[in-house]
């Protein structure tokens, strides 16, 4: 888990008044991630960031994020605060905003294919951060001549990744637009009246932490006093955003359905070490033997009539489901003619 934030302003001069709001917008997003902070903008052609293996409170208090605050005033800026999944933070390679020739973007989620996508568009690979094959893929699209625009880049990178992703994307040539993507992970969006600029971030209490100001009053209560200043909006599950200072357009982006179980956010093809604090692979075969009854061999007739916990289902027609323990419980019920709870009866249908 980790936290996005950021801003594109739609006003002249927007900038020197939004980026003000970017050490509470990091700071609030913290909550998320601790293990490093960076940030990312343009300037005439060329991406600047800065970035490091610190909690956002003291990253901000950095002299070189001061400095760059100080002397640019960006149209639109990204932000991250990282939680350790893939990647040592100590390589600032793997910390983000993630660089790749003219594209810079922050990430929250996993990437489950990776290294197949590395090796299948012979990707250069500089860091061992799962990320970086998305700014990677972009760029890849970006330079092949059928693909005319960054939002087009975006979603053929999208439908070849496998995974959670929530994404803000920029590009050096293009410096006016901002790009959002939610699939799997949050995204909300804010826009401030008063100066035109549209704030984003993983949850909508960052965002309110960030930018709401009030009173205290008789020593006690909060009084916010720009409450109606703001209309935020949460990005659709597998929607993108273009935003420019002109207009916000949207579309849709392709995804093919993954594993996504447990309190450890166990993935497919990968489980969390907890002795090592990192993510390993897992045998795809083992994964599924596990699901079959206690004291059962691996075998090929059901278990429980009409089902087969070892058969892959990709475009389930029964289930709304994804979880395969999920529908192995429930028609495990069923078959022994056990009532199922209504959460059972959600997931399930004829």
């Amino acid at each position: 888990m980790c936290g996005i934030t950021g801003f594109i302003e739609t006003k002249p001069n927007g900038g020197k008044e939004a980026k003000l709001s970017m050490p509470g917008l990091l700071v609030a997003s913290e909550k998320r991630g601790t293990d490093a902070t960076g940030i990312a903008f343009i300037n005439k052609g060329k991406i600047i960031h800065y970035k490091d293996h610190v909690p956002a409170h003291e990253f901000i208090k950095h002299a070189k994020f001061k400095l760059l605050l100080g002397a640019f005033n960006p149209n639109i800026m990204i932000g991250h605060t990282r939680t350790k999944t893939q990647g040592d933070p100590k390589n600032n390679d793997n910390n983000h905003p993630i660089i790749a020739d003219n594209i810079a973007l922050v990430h929250n989620g996993m990437i489950m294919n990776e290294i197949d996508v590395f090796k299948e568009f012979k990707l250069k690979r500089k860091a061992e951060v799962d990320s970086e094959v998305i700014a990677r893929l972009i760029s890849y699209f970006k330079k092949q001549k059928s693909v005319p625009a960054t939002r087009v880049a975006i979603q053929c990178a999208c439908k070849e990744l496998r995974g959670g992703l929530a994404i803000a994307v920029i590009n050096a040539l293009n410096p006016r637009e901002l790009h959002l993507v939610s699939s799997d992970n949050p995204i909300v969006t804010a826009y401030q009246k008063s100066t035109g600029t549209i704030f984003f971030g993983s949850e909508i209490g960052i965002l309110q932490q960030a930018l709401y100001r009030g009173n205290i009053v008789h020593n006690y209560f909060y009084n916010t006093i720009n409450h109606d200043d703001f209309i935020f909006r949460v990005l659709e599950e597998n929607e993108g955003i273009r935003i420019t200072a002109d207009k916000i357009s949207g579309y849709k982006v392709e995804r093919a359905p993954y594993t996504y179980q447990s309190n450890y956010q166990e993935y497919e093809g990968r489980v969390w070490d907890n002795e090592k604090n990192d993510w390993k692979w897992k045998d795809r075969k083992t994964e599924q033997q596990s699901l079959l009854p206690a004291g059962k061999k691996t075998k090929k007739e059901s278990f429980v009539k009409g089902y087969n916990p070892l058969e892959i289902i990709t475009k389930p027609s029964k289930y709304k489901t994804l979880d395969l323990q999920a529908r192995y419980v429930i028609l495990a019920k069923i078959n022994k003619k056990e009532k199922l709870t209504g959460k059972e009866q959600t997931e399930f249908t004829r």
